[in-house]
C-alpha cells in the first residue's frame, strides 16, 4: 500500500511554477497577479485566502484582497468584478466560496470575465470542459488528475467512481476524467446522496473519489480490493484527547481501508496542498 504525498508533489510543482514566474520577470514582464474578493467573516474562509496569499507571495505572484461585509449588495460585489475584468494589472480574479446566503452564487461567478476565471466556475469554463475544450480547469479535479499522474497511474480504461456531484469537485471531476484527452478516457459513476445501493458502485472502482463532506463515511467493506482511494474530504470531528478539542477527519475511514487498497491520500497531506498549487498554475496561465 502507498500513501499519495500531496505535499512533496505540490511543493515539486510549486517549485516550477516559482521558476517561470522568475523567468517572466527577468523576460521583462511584470509579476501574474490575482484578485481574491472575500464576503463575511468565515474562519475556514479566512484560513484558505491565507494560504492562497502566502503561496502566491512565495513563487512571486502578487495578489490584493478586496474585502466585503456579509450583508454586501450584490450590486457592490458585482461591481467590483467588472471593475477588475476590464483592469489590465490583473489576471485573475477569484470569489472565495461559499457566499453569504442572500447572495446568487451563480450570478457572481457568471460576472467574472471567462479569460479570468482562475478558479473555472463560470457557466463558460464549465461549459468548455464539458465539450473537451478545457480553457481553466477548476483546481482541486485538476490537483487530482495531477496526484493521479505524478503517481504513474493509468487512467484510460478504468472505472472511476466519484461520491459527491458539486459544482467544485464531483461535476467537473466527472467530466475531466470522460474527456478524450491524455490523462482521461475513464469510464465515470458519479453517485450522489440518491444514489441507491451506493455500496455497489464503491465496490466495483478501480479509483475512488470520495467528496462528501461526511466524516469518515468511506470504510473497508466498501471499497474493491487493489483499489486506489482518493479523498478528497477535510472535516473536523470533535476528539477531546487533542488539546485542539478536535481532530482533521477526511470522508475515508484511512485505519479501516488502508490495508485494502494499493494507493490512498492521507487528510492532510493528500488533495488540501494540490488544490492551492493548481490554482497558482491556472494563475499563471491566465498572465500568458
Amino acid at each position: 500500500m502507498k500513501i499519495i504525498d500531496g505535499k512533496n508533489i505540490s511543493n515539486k510543482i510549486i517549485e516550477n511554477i516559482q521558476k517561470k514566474v522568475e523567468l517572466k520577470l527577468k523576460s521583462g514582464f511584470r509579476a501574474p497577479k490575482l484578485a481574491i474578493i472575500l464576503i463575511g467573516e468565515n474562519y475556514a474562509s479566512e484560513t484558505y485566502v491565507s494560504a492562497k496569499i502566502r503561496t502566491c507571495e512565495k513563487v512571486g505572484i502578487s495578489t490584493q484582497l478586496f474585502r466585503f461585509d456579509s450583508n454586501v449588495k450584490s450590486s457592490e460585489v458585482t461591481g467590483k468584478i467588472e471593475e477588475l475584468n476590464y483592469h489590465p494589472d490583473y489576471d485573475g480574479i477569484l470569489v472565495q466560496l461559499p457566499l453569504p446566503s442572500h447572495l446568487h452564487q451563480r450570478e457572481i461567478l457568471d460576472i467574472i470575465n471567462p479569460l479570468k476565471d482562475v478558479d473555472g466556475l463560470t457557466s463558460l469554463n464549465t461549459g468548455f470542459l464539458a465539450l473537451n475544450r478545457p480553457k481553466f480547469i477548476p483546481a482541486t479535479p485538476l490537483g487530482i488528475q495531477k496526484l493521479l499522474i505524478e503517481s504513474k497511474v493509468g487512467i484510460e480504461g478504468k472505472h472511476i467512481v466519484i461520491c459527491g456531484r458539486s459544482n467544485i469537485v464531483g461535476r467537473p471531476l466527472s467530466n475531466l476524467f470522460s474527456n478524450d484527452q491524455v490523462h482521461s478516457n475513464a469510464t465515470v459513476t458519479l453517485c450522489h446522496s440518491k444514489t441507491n445501493n451506493l455500496i455497489n458502485h464503491t465496490k466495483n472502482a478501480d479509483i475512488l473519489i470520495v467528496a462528501v463532506g461526511n466524516p469518515e463515511f468511506i470504510n473497508e467493506s466498501m471499497v474493491k480490493e487493489g483499489s486506489i482511494v482518493i479523498d478528497v474530504g477535510i472535516n473536523r470531528v470533535k476528539d477531546f484527547s487533542n488539546k485542539k478539542g478536535y481532530r482533521i477527519a477526511g470522508d475515508v475511514n484511512f485505519d479501516s481501508v488502508i490495508n485494502k487498497v494499493s494507493m490512498i491520500t492521507p487528510v492532510p497531506g493528500g488533495v488540501g496542498p494540490m488544490t492551492i498549487a493548481m490554482l497558482l498554475e491556472n494563475v499563471l496561465k491566465s498572465s500568458s
